[in-house]
This record gives structure tokens, C-alpha cells and sequence, in this order.
């Protein structure tokens, strides 16, 4: 039997390798496949991958990746202690470093240093005190903190970190940017780089190209896994020490080995072939579970002598004590260990997903090799060395002989535990309940990334940490994809990370026809018009299609298939579906959403773009384009946020899950509802315990805190199973105190040697760089503390207690059987070993049970109740009292207007408005700094979803705006609005954008306090108004050619409305070459064929003067009225006679714009404050 399993299971172990070849096991060391396949956003994200890798794509061509290519290597100086490395002395620190990296990648291509010292690279001639800070008060006042803070270079990288402003002159960051090194010298010069570092500030790097990072981690990660080599000895000398048998403990770790083969044979043939770094973790846990069913089975029969005084020899005998009750023991653990780590595959992370099937496995094949082969190990142990004894210590069991352990355990802590069971399970109920309250609050972790294996003082951690601190606002925003023509389907492997989906084409997506041209140019429209959701609308291919078929001479919308293929293959967004010949369409668009926002941010751009799609495929269903109504957007950081939801739903479902799938083994091999409702209620207990564990030491639910939740329940029944198959094994006519004594000497001697071998194994995994295995290492410490506790502390005193005595709670057991209490044999009582006799424990009284139940089921009751009012008072919405404030200002206070540059737009950050309050703006009054009359040339105040630095800075837009809450421009005097109507002011925060006009370019100018004034009313009016943004977004296309009197454009918008809406006022909006802008309404005739249908103007300024604007208010009852489906047309008239260069739209006063502002109420009507067109149409004469 013992040769016959060893060479079946090495047999099994090798065939994958010979059956598959290089393909046999696919090992990835990475994170990159952390993330979430299976659900609609994956689908939608791989389709789309698909496509590209399928499709025709016009790309440019690839650079150069041999062994001599340079790219760009980022250094960043930061502080040890986190401060701000803009300091005298750590200057020159820094300085000192750059010197000794320039060294070995030569001189920079841009340097913050060389900013700052004048004689760069030399030290000498630094500004000092005062002078340093005014230094970093210009750097910082040169920084465009909007299109990116890099000073000097635009190919280099952010220099100082986001918090370095005129107002905050503190950086914790400097970065330079270097040429990198040719790659196959990377190797060396960055292992060199890395032990840069003066006493105060580190050096951390990254390359923009290469994969050094990627090697390094798989080095690390390589020299991590010896650290199992010490885990795998310690565990052998424990086990040797334990079971007083090196043979026994060789022969144990051979079959640990040979289950870890046997399951990796039946993992790569039902499973995947994908082996990641969870998967090596799965060994660990093997060990633990393996070293535990050997002390299971060598103590049982080792006890069949010591204790029951079966002779040594008879081996016959032994066996038929140590099967039943050892076999079922390990059976049981086995089982429910195996099921709790398989319903992991419920999972949508792939990784997570198979290391639970894996773990089940090895688990499975484990027990089976357990009981094949261990029985027959211990039988040779005893014909080969059973007479064999070393110093005293490994020595044949004899009859009435017990260990140490086992002595101290029943003879010391069971009489103790006993004696204060009560009070064990009263302060145990209340520290459960506290865990409870305290797990709830775990927060949901970030976007993961792979620096997170390396521990904090790692260059890779550093190194992202200084990506992350130095981003620019322009880079923080992700981007969004809406496709047409693909379906959002993944037909990839699903036990398979790396697998790759093939494109399923929608071939009813037809780009030649010319109603789906329009469509899609309409939807573009509408995409610029979400002002919340969209930052900018980078390519659409209708939009290109339209210019490049009017370039051609062609009307757009075109029905002329030959132009439209030939226009078709200049287009950005079009692409070709490889070989078999169509197209689908790619909508690009940056969003206002921030990379490094937080998930629940994400979620809400997620959710408004979801409804946007939904609302323009509905939209062409409603015009029969039936191809065009599957349209779906995707981006890669709607996949980060499912994968970080999901590691929450899928552990917590796993725990869910997991657990009643244990209380159902449970039931099935113990056979008595009253123990599996014992052992589960510990479960829950330590799983509770360790998750509160996490949380009060800082954890988010990451990948390790993900995985650590969704592994408590199989690790922590391990333990409790075995005392509760013990308890089982007694026989009816003893009493719960005899049934609990004798299943605390069967297993209680095990379950610590099991606990000491896990434990102690662990602490080499602490000495790992890789932060994942030290992370293992403390969780599994940490858990067999928990669960070792549970079982001997807790779950003892309640069999105590509590334990089902005769037949009571098993399923065979008549309902009259439970009401009869077990005739009492006071021989018995004292033990039924020689370990036992003379044992006396009394049993509790009945008064003593009845409190003990009471205390602690008001306990758990106090605990779920104030749980559940918690979790419910968090849903409601706080009741807050707003302050009667009735007037507002926002201003801008002592700052010094530039003497260099004509137009200077700076933004400021207000957070006036208290939170959960709304105030009603009646009346909105400028306020202008004497002396700067006609300097400030206008102000916008904008609701923006974050706060803004209250530090002036350089703005032309708001990036993460949701709104405008009031404007003004010079010309214009206070606007009030009449009885009954006001203006919303709350909800988000705000910031006051200001637009200098320096003509004179003049000195010395000072704004002492200018800003706008509101009079508010916290009562709601009868009327809220609401204003609607359209004409041509500032970013748009439009291109006045010099030299001409009257250049017109116009554009069409039709604004998202559910009823009609009453226009009160409006404001138009140009620059400096403006002169006219109208804005009138388009109603779609009762014959659809027939011409839109003119309605008359809700806004126009024929006679437009950029230095003189103004908000004009219809009088009441000529209110001009817009119905859902109107088209919006602003058309705007230039005048560029004395240009002699283009003029295309833009932020600053050079450049154009074409846009009215509509005031319109009721505000329920009104579904979007912006309708925002990309392009503008010239008018021809």
C-alpha cells in the first residue's frame, strides 16, 4: 500500500508535464490578472479588446525595442519622514543625488534643480530664507496646474508633487527626468540606483519603457519561495518533535508532497493551467492541513495503547480503534476544509477563483492520501523502531503512559476552563458582538497595483507612491470608449486569465447609411453636451467623416458609397474588422472622472454614462437604426472598480456561502444539529474576530484582505470539527462533562500540535520582502491564535455547558429521546482512560446553564441590535439644521494681477456652503477692487464635485465641474431675479474662476476684492431656476480665417428636456472677434418630411460687444417656451479684419467662442445643464 500510493501519486504528478509540454503549467508571478471577467463591464472591456487585436487598426509604427533603445528613467528625491523635501539643506541633498544619478544615466532633461540654483549643477549660490521662498512662490505661480504641471520641457514629467502652489510652497516630491539606459545595461545601472540615498531624502526611479520592474518582481518573488524550503523543514522537525518520530514525520511530508502533486495533476486536467502567486500560497495552507491529519491519526494511535491499553502489537486491534474515530475526524475537518475553499469559484476575480478550486483539491487529495498511507507508515514505524528509543525521548507508546501536554491539558485546564465556563462565554459573546461592529466598518480598498508587493521602503513603492503624488490634473482624468459594431461578449476560457476572447461582430451596424452618419454625429453632440460627464470629446468618427467628405467636395450625411469607403479610410475611429471586410465605430472621450478618485466616484460616472448610452440606443430605435442601438461604452477603470466592488461582494458571498455549506457537512458527518450549531457559531465567532483583527490595524479589503476573509471559514472549522467528531464519538450513555473530557484528551493534545506546526511555520513567511507573503504570514498567525482559542477555550466551555447528552439533537433521535436525561454512572464521570481516572469535574447546575444562556443570548441580541440601528441610521440621510444665512460672497482677496500676460485666468476654492444645505440665490451683485474696473473682465462661479486649493491658481477650466451657479461679465450690472424664481446654490462645492484683462500689460495692479455677492433665501421658491449652457463647447472645432468682415458659424443642440420649460433669461457669449450671437429655436414640423420649423429666438445679441455683456430677462408672460425635441441653433458672427492669423475656439480672450447661457424653469424638466456641440458649422453666402 505505502509503494503502491507513493508511485501512483508521483506518476499522476508527472503526466501534465509530459501530456502538455511548455504548456503543462502557465506561471504568473504579476497582479495584472487581478481583475474582474465574467460580468457585464469585463465583457463589454475584453469585446473590445478583441476587436483591436482582430480588426484592422491604424496604428503608428511600433518603436524600437532592441538591445541598444533608450527611453525615459523618472527620478524622484523624497523624504523619509514624508515632509517636504523644500528645504535649504534637503535641496542640496537632492542635489547631491541627482549629481551621483547623472553619473550613470548623464544629465537630466529637465530638473527642478536647475531652477532653483542658478549655477546648476553646482551648489553654490542657492536663494536662502526669504529669497527661496519667493523662488518657489514664482515656480509655483508658472505652474498651469490644468494642462499639466511641467515646468520648461512638455516631454518631461511633473516635477513637483499637486500640493505645491503659491499659497502651499511644500513639495514631499522632486522629480527629474533622464534618458534612460540601453536595455540590456538596465540590469546593473538601476540595481546601482536603487542604494542611492542620503540621510535624509531616498532616491525611488521609474522607467517610462521596459520591463526591469517586471523582472525584479519575479526575482523577488523566485527568492521568496525558498522561505517555503524553512517552512517545509520546520514543519518536518515539529512534527518529528510531535510525534516523537522522524520517520513518521518524513513519511507525513512525503504524502503533503505527493497530495500537492497528485491534486496539480487533477488541477491542470479539469481546471486551467494558469499557476499564480495564490496558488504557491496554497501549499502553505496544505502544510497546516497535512501536518494536522498526521497528528490526527499518529495521536489516536499512539492513545489506542497509552490510554486504552490496546497491546502495541496488535496492530489489528489499533487499527480498528484509530479508522473509525481518526478517520472520521479528518473526514470531517477534510470535507468541510475543502468545501469552504471551492466556494471560491463563485468569484468573478479569475485568480481568486482558482486558488479556491485548487486549494479544494489539494485538500481532497490530501485526505485520500492521508488515510492510504499513513496507517500503513505507522505500522512499519512500529515493526521497524517501535523498540528503538533515543535519550529517553522517541519512545514506543506503553500502556497507562501519557505526554506532558496531554497531562497539562486535561489535568490543568480543562478543571480551570471548566470552572469559569460562565464567564468565558459571557466575555467571549461580547467581544464576538464588538468584532461585529468593528468588521462591518471594513473599508473597500483602492486600485491595486503591483508595488504593493514590495514593502514600503521598496524603490517600486516609492516609485508609484511619487507617480500617484505627482500627477497632473490633465492626467488624473481616465478615458471612456463608446463602441458600435461589436457585441459586448466574452467567449474566452473561464478558468483562464490569460485567455483571450474572439470578436463576435454586430454585422446590423452599417456606417455607410446615412441616417446612422447623423446618428452618431448627434450622439457626439449630446456627449459634449454632458458637461458633469464629459471633459472632452477626442475623436468621433462622424465628425471627422463630415469634414473629410466636405474636404472631398460631398455633402455629409453621405449616401455616395464609393466617397464614403474612401473617406472612411482617413477617418479616426473607424475601423476595419480585419479580413472579413465592414467597419465598427470607436467614440473616444476623456471624462471629468479622476483616476485616483474613489470607487464610489467612479460608480457614479460609471452609472451616468450607463443611462446616457441607454438613452441614445433608445434614441435609435426610435429612428429604425436598429444597428445602431447596441452601443455600449467601456473603459479600463470601469474594470478596476467592478474588481474592487467585487472583492468585496465575492468574499463576502464566499464567507456566506462557505459557511452554510460547512454547517451542511457538518450535518452530514456529525449527524447532531446541536453540535453543528455549536461549531458554526464559533465560526462565525473567529471569523469576525480576525476581520475586526484587520480592520483595527488599518487593512482595506484588498487582494491578500480579500482573500484572507474568503479562507476564515476552512481554516477555522479545522479545529473545531475535530472536537466536535470527538464529542460525537462518545458513546450515549455518557454524560456532556464525560463527552467533553474525553474529546479534549482525544484531540486537544492534536489540535495544539496542529495549531504549533501552522503557527511557527508562518514566521518564515514574515521574512519575506514580498509584502503578499509576510501579509500571509501575520493573517495565518493571527487565525491560528483565533481559531486554536476558539476551540479550546470557548467551544469547550459550551459543550460543557451546553453538549447534547444521549440522542439529543441527532436527526435519528425521536422528539421523546431529547427529553430524557441520560442515566448517570458515577464511575464514569471521572474518565474512561488512564488519563482521565480520578478526574473529577462536576457538572454545572441548572441555574448556572439557564443564566449562562440568558447572559449570552441578551448579549448577542444587544450586539445585532445596535448593528442593525447603526446600519440603518447610516442610510438615512442625517437631519441637519442649515444656518440662516441670507447672503454669500465669493472673493477673490490681495492678489497681485501679472504684468506679463494680457489674460490671466486664476480659480479659487469655496467650501461656504454647508453640507446637505441649499440656499436660493434671488440676487447676484459683483464686486470690483477699485482701480481694476476694467481688469476683471468676468467671473464664473462653478459647482465642482471636489474641493478646490483656496490658494489662487491657474484655471481656464473646471475639469470635475457639474454646473455654473452664477456669472457676470464686464458690462453687465446685478442680476435679480423676480418674486417667485431663484437660482439653486448647494449640493456640491463651489470655486470662483476669475478672467484678468491686462491691456496696458500695467504693474502693481492688486486685486484688494473683487468676486460676486449672493442673497440667498433658505426657502424654496415657487420657481427653480436652471441654466443650460449651448453653442459650441470652448474645446470645440471652429476656425475663423484673417482678414474677414464677417465670418458666421452656427451649430445645433437639442437639449435634453422630459417637459416643456419657460426661458426667463439668457446671455450670450463671445470674445473679441465676436460681434453677433443669435439663438433661436428649430421645432421639428407635424410632417416629418417638412422643414424645421422656426419658432423665434430665446436669446440674441445682434450687436455683440465683448467689453459691454450683459444678462437680459424676458418681462412676464413673453416668456419663450422650449418642448422636448427642439433644436437649439446658436449662430455667431466674427469679425477678424484685423487678424492675421486664424482664430480657432479656446479658453483665452484671443481665441473664440459661440455659446449662449439659458436661465429656463422648472428645473424637473430640465435633464441636463449643458448642450454643448464639438463642431461648428461655417454659413456660406
Amino acid at each position: 500500500m505505502l509503494w503502491g500510493v507513493t508511485f501512483t501519486t508521483l506518476f499522476l504528478t508527472v503526466v501534465p508535464f509530459f501530456a502538455f509540454g511548455e504548456e503543462a503549467v502557465v506561471i504568473d508571478l504579476s497582479l495584472t490578472s487581478y481583475k474582474v471577467r465574467g460580468n457585464q463591464i469585463a465583457d463589454r472591456y475584453e469585446s473590445v479588446e478583441a476587436a483591436f487585436r482582430n480588426g484592422e487598426q491604424r496604428l503608428s509604427p511600433r518603436r524600437a525595442t532592441g538591445p541598444t533603445h533608450r527611453d525615459l528613467v523618472v527620478v524622484v528625491y523624497g523624504g523619509f519622514d514624508n515632509e517636504t523635501v523644500l528645504t535649504e539643506d534637503r535641496l542640496q541633498q537632492a542635489l547631491q543625488l541627482e549629481r551621483r544619478a547623472a553619473q550613470l544615466l548623464g544629465d537630466p532633461v529637465s530638473s527642478p534643480l536647475a531652477l532653483l540654483f542658478p549655477n546648476y549643477p553646482d551648489g553654490a549660490g542657492m536663494p536662502i530664507g526669504a529669497d527661496l521662498q519667493d523662488r518657489l512662490r514664482e515656480l509655483a505661480e508658472s505652474l498651469h496646474t490644468t494642462i499639466g504641471r511641467i515646468a520648461d520641457n512638455s516631454t518631461a514629467h511633473p516635477q513637483f508633487d499637486r500640493g505645491f502652489t503659491a499659497c502651499s510652497t511644500s513639495s514631499r516630491l522632486l522629480s527629474s527626468t533622464f534618458l534612460g539606459v540601453p536595455s540590456h545595461m538596465q540590469d546593473d545601472v538601476f540595481a546601482e540606483l536603487e542604494t542611492y540615498q542620503t540621510n535624509e531624502l531616498y532616491l525611488a526611479f521609474w522607467a517610462t519603457f521596459g520591463e526591469y520592474f517586471g523582472r525584479q518582481r519575479n526575482r523577488q518573488v523566485a527568492s521568496d519561495q525558498v522561505l517555503l524550503a524553512g517552512v517545509v523543514l520546520t514543519s518536518l522537525i515539529l512534527m518529528a518533535a510531535l510525534t516523537r518520530s522522524a520517520f513518521i514525520a518524513a513519511m507525513g511530508m512525503l504524502g503533503i508532497l505527493l497530495s500537492a502533486g497528485g491534486a496539480l495533476f487533477l488541477y491542470r486536467l479539469f481546471v486551467s493551467s494558469w499557476f499564480g502567486i495564490l496558488n504557491a500560497f496554497a501549499f502553505f495552507l496544505l502544510l497546516g492541513i497535512g501536518c494536522d491529519d498526521v497528528f490526527v491519526l499518529a495521536d489516536t494511535w499512539r492513545q489506542a495503547t497509552e490510554h486504552y491499553g490496546i497491546p502495541p502489537d496488535d496492530y489489528y486491534s489499533k487499527l480498528r480503534y484509530m479508522l473509525p474515530r481518526a478517520g472520521k475526524a479528518i473526514m470531517t475537518t477534510s470535507l468541510t476544509t475543502a468545501v469552504a475553499f471551492f466556494c471560491n469559484a463563485i468569484s468573478v476575480i479569475p485568480p481568486l477563483r482558482l486558488f479556491g478550486l485548487f486549494s479544494g483539491l489539494m485538500v481532497l487529495v490530501d485526505f485520500v492520501v492521508s488515510v492510504l498511507l499513513l496507517p500503513a507508515v505507522l505500522v512499519l514505524q512500529h515493526r521497524l523502531f517501535g523498540s528503538i528509543e533515543c535519550f529517553g525521548w522517541w519512545q514506543a507508546p506503553q500502556a497507562d503512559s501519557a505526554r506532558l501536554l496531554e497531562k497539562y491539558i486535561v489535568r490543568l485546564w480543562m478543571p480551570y476552563l471548566f470552572r469559569a465556563a460562565p464567564a468565558v462565554l459571557v466575555i467571549s459573546a461580547v467581544v464576538a458582538m464588538a468584532s461585529l461592529n468593528v468588521a462591518l466598518e471594513m473599508p473597500s480598498g483602492t486600485d491595486f497595483h503591483e508595488s504593493e508587493l514590495f514593502p514600503g521602503s521598496h524603490n517600486q513603492r516609492r516609485a508609484y507612491f511619487g507617480w500617484e503624488l505627482m500627477g497632473s490634473a490633465e492626467q488624473d482624468l481616465f478615458d471612456v470608449i463608446i463602441v458600435h459594431g461589436v457585441e459586448p461578449h466574452d467567449n474566452g476560457a473561464w478558468n483562464s486569465p490569460h485567455s483571450k476572447p474572439t470578436v463576435v461582430w454586430d454585422r446590423d451596424f452599417d456606417p455607410f447609411l446615412p441616417e446612422v452618419q447623423r446618428f452618431v454625429m448627434d450622439l457626439c453632440a449630446g456627449l459634449l453636451a454632458e458637461r458633469s460627464l464629459v471633459r472632452s470629446v477626442d475623436h468621433c468618427w462622424a465628425q471627422d467623416l463630415a469634414r473629410t467628405l466636405r474636404e472631398m467636395g460631398q455633402e455629409f450625411p453621405s449616401n455616395d458609397t464609393d466617397a464614403v469607403e474612401e473617406a472612411f479610410r482617413q477617418v479616426r475611429g473607424l475601423r476595419r474588422r480585419g479580413a472579413e471586410g465592414g467597419w465598427y465605430g470607436v467614440i473616444s472621450a476623456t471624462s471629468t472622472g479622476a483616476m485616483l478618485a474613489p470607487t464610489a466616484e467612479h460608480r457614479w460616472h460609471f452609472e451616468h454614462w450607463e443611462a446616457f448610452t441607454r438613452k441614445w440606443n433608445a434614441i435609435a430605435v426610435q429612428r429604425g437604426l436598429h444597428g445602431a442601438s447596441n452601443g455600449f461604452h467601456s473603459s479600463v477603470f470601469w474594470v478596476k472598480m467592478s474588481t474592487i466592488e467585487n472583492m468585496a461582494t465575492s468574499c463576502v458571498s464566499a464567507v456566506c456561502l462557505s459557511t452554510a455549506f460547512v454547517a451542511v457537512m457538518l450535518t452530514v458527518t456529525l449527524q447532531n444539529v446541536m453540535l453543528v450549531f455549536f461549531a458554526t457559531l464559533h465560526v462565525i465567532g473567529v471569523c469576525l474576530a480576525l476581520v475586526a483583527t484587520l480592520v483595527l490595524q488599518g487593512h482595506k479589503l484588498g487582494v491578500l484582505e480579500s482573500l484572507s476573509v474568503s479562507l476564515l471559514v476552512g481554516l477555522s472549522i479545522d479545529y473545531l470539527a475535530h472536537l466536535a467528531a470527538a464529542y460525537q464519538e462518545q458513546p450515549d450513555t455518557q454524560t456532556r462533562v464525560q463527552k467533553t473530557i474525553a474529546a479534549v484528551t482525544q484531540f486537544g493534545s492534536t489540535v495544539l500540535a496542529g495549531a504549533a506546526t501552522t503557527g511557527l511555520s508562518a514566521i518564515f513567511l514574515l521574512m519575506g520582502k514580498i509584502t503578499f507573503f509576510s501579509g500571509v504570514g501575520k493573517f495565518v498567525i493571527t487565525m491560528v491564535l483565533l481559531a486554536i482559542f476558539a476551540a479550546m477555550g470557548p467551544f469547550a466551555a459550551t459543550l460543557y455547558l451546553f453538549g447534547p447528552e444521549g440522542r439529543c439533537g441527532s436527526l435519528s433521535c425521536p422528539r421523546r429521546d431529547c427529553q430524557v436525561e441520560p442515566e448517570r454512572n458515577d464511575a464514569a464521570d471521572s474518565g474512561g482512560n488512564s488519563l482521565t481516572n480520578g478526574l473529577e469535574v462536576p457538572p454545572a447546575s441548572s441555574k448556572v446553564r439557564v443564566g449562562t444562556c440568558a447572559a449570552v443570548g441578551l448579549i448577542l441580541l444587544v450586539g445585532c441590535g445596535i448593528r442593525m440601528y447603526l446600519s440603518l441610521s447610516s442610510g438615512q440621510e442625517d437631519q441637519v439644521t442649515c444656518p440662516p444665512i441670507k447672503e454669500f460672497e465669493f472673493t477673490f482677496e490681495d492678489y497681485a494681477v501679472p504684468s506679463d500676460t494680457y489674460d490671466d485666468y486664476r480659480c479659487r476654492g469655496f467650501d461656504a456652503i454647508p453640507p446637505a444645505c441649499t440656499y436660493y440665490i434671488q440676487e447676484v451683485e459683483p464686486i470690483i477692487a477699485p482701480g481694476l474696473e476694467h481688469v476683471v473682465h468676468n467671473m464664473i462661479l462653478f459647482s465642482t464635485a471636489r474641493r478646490q486649493a483656496s490658494c489662487p491658481f491657474t484655471c481656464f477650466d473646471m475639469p470635475d465641474a457639474r454646473g455654473v451657479d452664477a456669472g457676470w461679465a464686464v458690462g453687465m450690472g446685478p442680476v435679480r431675479w423676480p418674486d417667485g424664481m431663484a437660482y439653486a446654490l448647494g449640493g456640491y462645492r463651489q470655486t470662483l474662476q476669475m478672467h484678468y484683462r491686462n491691456w496696458n500689460l500695467s504693474a502693481g495692479l492688486v486685486d484688494t476684492r473683487s468676486g460676486l455677492r449672493m442673497k440667498v433665501a433658505a426657502q424654496a421658491p415657487t420657481w427653480v431656476l436652471v441654466s443650460i449652457n449651448v453653442g459650441l463647447h470652448p474645446l470645440g472645432h471652429l476656425r475663423i480665417p484673417p482678414g474677414r468682415r464677417n465670418t458666421t458659424v452656427y451649430t445645433d443642440c437639442a437639449p435634453v428636456l422630459t417637459g416643456p420649460v419657460k426661458v426667463q433669461a439668457f446671455s450670450t457669449h463671445a470674445h473679441k472677434l465676436g460681434i453677433a450671437v443669435v439663438t433661436k429655436v428649430l421645432r421639428p414640423p407635424s410632417d416629418v418630411t417638412g422643414p424645421a420649423l422656426d419658432i423665434g429666438h430665446v436669446g440674441s445679441t445682434p450687436r455683440f460687444d465683448f467689453n459691454s455683456q450683459r444678462m437680459e430677462q424676458f418681462p412676464p408672460g413673453s416668456q419663450p417656451e422650449l418642448r422636448p425635441g427642439d433644436t437649439i441653433r446658436v449662430t455667431c458672427t466674427f469679425d477678424s479684419t484685423a487678424r492675421d492669423r486664424a482664430t480657432r475656439s479656446g479658453w483665452g480672450s484671443d481665441d473664440e467662442m459661440c455659446m449662449t447661457f439659458i436661465y429656463a424653469y422648472p428645473r424637473e424638466h430640465i435633464s441636463s445643464q449643458a448642450c454643448l456641440t464639438e463642431r461648428a458649422f461655417e454659413v456660406d453666402f
